[in-house]
């Protein structure tokens, strides 16, 4: 959980630097974003339904959610 939780983290971290610096701009795709969100949300909802105890590591799924959610966020912002 520990690997997922930091790995969530960095990537919301990243992405919320990217858009603040201008490097990334979220204006531009937030309708594309938050659909994403729907998507990455509902995705782990059905993963977790139909294989609940996987032994596989999560973290790159976490990782890659992480980048998605933190665009989400910075377009809020």
């Amino acid at each position: 959980l520990l690997w997922v939780v930091t790995a969530f983290t960095v990537a919301h971290s990243v992405t919320l630097a990217l858009a603040a610096l201008e490097v990334v701009d979220v204006g531009r795709y937030s309708g594309f974003v938050e659909a994403l969100i729907a998507l990455s949300i509902a995705y782990v909802a059905a993963e977790t339904l139909v294989l609940p105890r996987e032994g596989r590591a999560r973290w790159p799924e976490a990782f890659a959610f992480g980048l998605v959610h933190g665009l989400g966020f910075a377009g809020f912002l």
